[in-house]
This record gives C-alpha cells, structure tokens and sequence, in this order.
C-alpha cells in the first residue's frame, strides 16, 4: 500500500512520483553506492575480492539458482557476493527499489555493502520461485531477517516481506542459460509489520484480530445485501 501510495498517485503526493522516478531515488542509489563502496575501501582488511569473470554461461536451472543467489547477494560475505553479482546479472542490469533505482554492478554492490555495513545478522530465506511462460520473468518471494548495528541483543531481528521480480535475458556463449537484466523489489511494509514485527502482538494480530475483521465485513457485507434487496421488492411483499 504504501509504495503504491507513493509511486502512482501524483494527485494524492503532489506531484512526488515524478520527483522520485526521475531525481529521488537515482540520487538516493548513486549516494548509497557510493557509500557502500567507499566503506568497503576503508575497512575491508581481509584485502579478498571476488573474481571477476569474462565469459559466462548465465544460469541454467532457474529456480535454484535465482534461489541460491537471492540469499548469498543479500546475505552472503563481500568475495561471494561479488562472485555470484558477475554470474548472474548482466553488464547493464538496473535494480529498483522504493527508496532507490542503480544501474550497473558495481553501484549495486556498493548498495549492498552498505546495507551489511549498517545491519547485522543478515539472513535471506527464498519462500517460493515462479516462473512467467516464457522464463523471461521470475517473481521470488524472500523473507529478509535483519538487526540495525546498534539494535539491543535481546530484540528479535526486524522481518521484511519482498515480492523480487527479475527480467531475464540470454548470454552470448553457446548453449547459455539466463541473466538478469532487471530486478525490482516490492516490499510489504504493512503485512510485514503487522505480522512478524509487532512482538507478541503479531500472533494476537493474525490468530483472532484477523478472522474477527473477516467475520465483521462478512456480516456486514450480508446484512448490506439483504437490505439493498429488501429495498428492491415491492411494496406489498415489505409488507409481508
């Protein structure tokens, strides 16, 4: 709800789409990048790099593959990461994000690192991988775990829901598989919230606060009905 809010109703935030598709949140991915690259610079002492790669023959199997560097790009260590961002995307991939749009590995590398420089105890479960009919479009579904730096130890971790949707395309090499040339990632804040980040309130919320409202608007939905059809009959039947 509240990227919809924000990203397709100029009317509702005055004009803000507009500023954010096209200043906003570039500015925002170039800023984090640079950012997460920077500190990388600074205190990466163990001096690993991932290995870049020349030919690539992309991802064959989909489903485990996507699985599998869904979960080591948002939460693997640094040489991983980049190994596994050279394998899957291609040289001209953009990312989208509510707060931020990059286009290239390297700023999206640069993102990541600063997100695993500001979080801690970084964990990426994939709930389900579905195929479009032309595998040129995947949606994933990832449950994010994560804790800010400064975050008391006894806290449970913050969840995030993603809806991730990639655009695939083909590789050069013979017999290639896929790459990513576009990944987007839709966050259900709210449901999110709601559910997993409230405490022991998420399971009063989803055991009896949930099938109360569905009972409520189902009644009141009937009781709407029934009357709008009461009102509809003749005379002599209200009568009746």
């Amino acid at each position: 709800m509240l990227e919809s809010l924000i990203h397709s109703n100029p009317l509702l935030t005055l004009g803000l789409p507009y500023l954010l598709r096209n200043y906003i949140c570039p500015a925002s991915g170039r800023l984090a990048a640079a950012s997460g690259n920077y500190l990388h610079r600074v205190f990466n002492t163990s001096g690993k790099q991932g290995r870049q790669q020349n030919a690539r023959v992309g991802m064959m199997d989909l489903t485990s593959e996507l699985s599998k560097a869904m979960e080591v790009i948002g939460a693997g260590n640094d040489a991983h990461r980049v190994h596994m961002m050279n394998s899957v995307y291609s040289d001209d991939m953009t990312f989208w994000h509510p707060a931020l749009t990059v286009a290239g590995k390297q700023d999206l590398l640069g993102v990541a690192r600063l997100w695993t420089f500001l979080f801690k105890d970084l964990e990426v479960l994939t709930r389900r991988v579905v195929p479009s009919y032309s595998e040129d479009v995947m949606l994933i579904d990832l449950e994010r775990r994560f804790r800010p730096r400064l975050y008391p130890f006894f806290f449970p971790p913050i969840v995030l829901w993603i809806h991730v949707i990639v655009h695939l395309v083909g590789t050069q090499a013979p017999h290639g598989g896929k790459l990513i040339s576009r990944h987007e990632e839709h966050i259900m804040w709210e449901e999110s919230l709601l559910m997993r980040n409230l405490g022991p309130l998420s399971p009063i919320f989803h055991d009896y606060f949930r099938p109360f409202m569905g009972k409520l608007f189902s009644t009141l939905g009937n009781l709407i009905y029934h009357f709008l059809v009461w009102l509809d009959l003749p005379k002599e039947k209200k009568l009746e």
